[in-house]
């Protein structure tokens, strides 16, 4: 179980998928039938945590449900109760299942003691439980290795983690989380070992995920790789990342492709950097400009693609294109906004369809640059006003809140759906009406919603009645 903590901001609480999957996988034909029968119900999320919750308070011997709710609250970010459930797990340990399944769910425990002592900075800790995890069961217990590579690391013991890092790579490659993979290529990098650590870095570009600096890191190996026109393209991705969150400076960059350019040396290897830095420049151009590049690079084919929707000339091939690179631009809103304004080129009709498009700007936080003009548009679809559609949320903005909620029992959680509920009707606030009603007695909703109905506008009154009702 790894978790990808640089993008936490991003994790959505959905209890019911998260809860039914985690229990499903865990199950085992020698547990009790009382609890195999309860985690194979059809309870939604919330409900089965609930009774799991009541059978392990019942159960002080039982083995498996203590450790659910451990891994539970450390996916939930509850890492308190997370260590509270794992010691209890591990004083009953001899009661788990005699068999392949109970080696498995041992490992587990270790291996998720193992993370927590991580993200508690007790690195030796972490070592010492990656060591169990792997002891409990060899082949389940393999993958929490990593996490000691990682302690290894931290304490800057870089040999022994990079030793241990190319062992790992080299059995379990696609046990490796996008931390482990950015660790590991720190490392390669480290020990000058390029060609290495380029493999890594575009296995990590296909990912989708993304840090800011990973741009410069790459154009600074793909330079040393000889490969100019990548390092400049990689450059470039850094920048349209920064812009995404207002943390670019376009004047500077450019500034910075001048410099370059002046610096080029009248050979073959510098006429192809030349050749990618005019490419670049062309993406910042009032008007398009017809200059390609060999290379087929993904960044490449973003920047021809965004080229043509900026000047308003785009076509379904262009669409397509756009498309074909989502999976390395799944964190940059800039790449959402830009295949938004793409699709209403092409298919102006078709708008309604594009509204996943612009969801995804809104699941990348509220620090975006894009976010308000995402909200917008889907406002603008709704029916609403520029105004009233700053107030929208979609369902996991919803789900997050609820979930705050639950963890806090702070009103002011709940004031965004509030905000959302007072609007004229759309499909967002059907959706949060709806679900508000359906977990109203399992949230325990009643006095939240008895309190905000004493201050609120008629629509909004109407509108907790009826959750009420």
């Amino acid at each position: 179980m790894k978790i990808n903590t640089q993008f936490k901001k991003l994790l959505i609480i959905n209890f019911g998928m998260t809860i039914i999957a985690l229990f499903m996988v865990a199950c085992s034909s020698h547990m009790s039938e009382a609890y195999e029968t309860l985690k194979k119900s059809e309870l939604s999320g919330e409900e089965l945590f609930q009774k799991v919750f009541s059978y392990e308070a019942m159960h002080a011997e039982h083995f498996e449900s203590k450790l659910d709710l451990a891994q539970l609250y450390f996916l939930s970010g509850q890492y308190e109760k997370s260590l509270e459930y794992l010691m209890r797990a591990e004083s009953v340990v001899g009661n788990a299942p005699r068999n392949k399944d109970g080696k498995r769910m041992i490992a587990q425990m270790y291996g998720t003691r193992a993370e927590l002592e991580m993200l508690l900075h007790n690195y030796e800790s972490a070592i010492t439980y990656a060591k169990k995890s792997k002891s409990a069961d060899k082949i389940a217990g393999l993958q929490y290795k990593y996490i000691e590579a990682h302690a290894l690391y931290v304490q800057e013991k870089y040999d022994e983690a990079l030793t241990l890092f190319d062992t790992l790579f080299s059995v379990i490659p696609e046990s490796a989380s996008n931390r482990d993979m950015r660790t590991y290529m720190l490392l390669l990098a480290k020990r000058n070992r390029a060609n290495d650590c380029k493999k890594i870095v575009e296995r990590y570009f296909s990912t989708g995920a993304y840090f800011l600096g990973f741009g410069q890191f790459a154009s600074s190996l793909y330079e040393k790789c000889g490969d100019m026109q990548r390092a400049v393209l990689a450059a470039f991705l850094d920048y349209e990342y920064a812009s995404c969150f207002g943390a670019a400076d376009e004047y500077m960059f450019l500034k910075r492709l001048d410099e370059i350019e002046k610096e080029f040396v009248v050979d073959d290897a510098y006429k192809t950097y030349e050749s990618a830095v005019k490419f670049v420049r062309s993406f910042f151009a009032s008007q398009e400009l017809e200059y390609e590049l060999e290379c087929d690079f993904f960044v490449k084919r973003y920047i021809s693609a965004v080229k043509k929707s900026k000047a308003a000339v785009c076509t379904e091939s262009d669409i397509k294109a756009l498309l074909a690179v989502e999976n390395y631009f799944s964190y940059f809103p800039s790449y959402y906004w830009h295949t938004y304004n793409a699709f209403l080129q092409v298919r102006p009709d078709a708008y309604k369809d594009f509204v996943p498009v612009l969801e995804k700007i809104i699941v990348l936080g509220n620090d975006n640059v894009f976010i308000a003009d995402a909200r917008k548009e889907l406002g603008k679809i709704q029916g609403l006003s520029a105004a009233q559609s700053q107030h929208l949320l979609i369902p996991s903005e919803v789900n997050l809140a609820l979930a705050q909620y639950a963890r806090t029992r702070n009103d002011n959680a709940l004031e965004s759906i509030f905000e959302l509920l007072a609007l004229p009707d759309n499909e967002y606030e059907l959706y949060a009406l709806t679900l508000l009603r359906k977990q109203r007695n399992l949230l325990n909703l009643d006095d939240a919603l008895f309190r905000r109905r004493a201050n609120a506008s008629s629509k909004l009154v109407e509108r907790i009645d009826f959750i009420l009702g």
